[in-house]
């Protein structure tokens, strides 16, 4: 389990503890909300818009429980789909291959039109673009999360492919024949055995 996770668990389970311990507490009449507290109150404030002010403290071990719970559910949201979108420039888009440092490989549309949803948590990635029999065969970029806008992260401009010169092929020339050398006089060979063909 990752630290994150565990805060995320220990903070709901605090709450957890907090309310039903107050409810165990109001029943054996250890505390009472009866009983207000003259000349003073108990004030929880959040992020300076919610403001709460009570004049029984026995009320306060409730709001502590519930804004562990509050804040358990808060940090254990799943950040929202980040969409990859861009443009690659090669003739034949179903060459080329993208590669997301924790995703699945995918390749583009016939057009070479990108638009895959991605997931993030992380604030950094890299993206691979493989296009064999291109120049360059492989482009690796790293996005930045901040860089996205309305949730779509834009490829850079620059991904153009060209096709690959090979050159021209030569042709390897026929062996020499050689000269074969005599046995030795007094010499004998074991002869030649064929191996026997295994079957498949």
């Amino acid at each position: 389990m990752d630290p994150h996770n565990f805060s995320i668990y220990a903070c709901g389970a605090c709450g957890i503890v907090m309310v039903c311990g107050a409810i165990w507490l109001l029943k054996t009449g250890v505390i009472k909300l009866s009983a207000a507290v003259k000349g003073g109150s108990l004030t929880v404030e959040l992020a300076d818009k919610v403001k709460i002010s009570t004049t029984y403290p026995a009320l306060g071990l409730f709001v502590i429980g519930l804004a562990f719970v509050a804040l358990a559910i808060w940090a254990s949201r799943t950040p929202p789909p980040l969409n990859l979108v861009g443009k690659i420039w090669i003739d034949k888009p179903s060459q080329v291959t993208v590669s997301v440092q924790y995703a699945d490989t995918f390749t583009p549309d016939s057009d070479g039109q990108v638009d895959k949803q991605l997931r993030v948590d992380n604030q950094r990635f890299t993206v691979v673009v493989n296009a064999a029999g291109y120049e360059p065969q492989t482009v690796v970029k790293t996005l930045k999360i901040e860089d996205a806008r309305q949730q779509r992260l834009a490829l850079p401009d620059d991904l153009k492919f060209s096709k690959a010169n090979s050159g021209p092929i030569t042709v390897a020339a026929p062996p020499v024949p050689g000269h074969i050398e005599r046995v030795p006089a007094g010499v004998n060979l074991e002869p030649v055995q064929k191996q026997p063909q295994q079957k498949p």
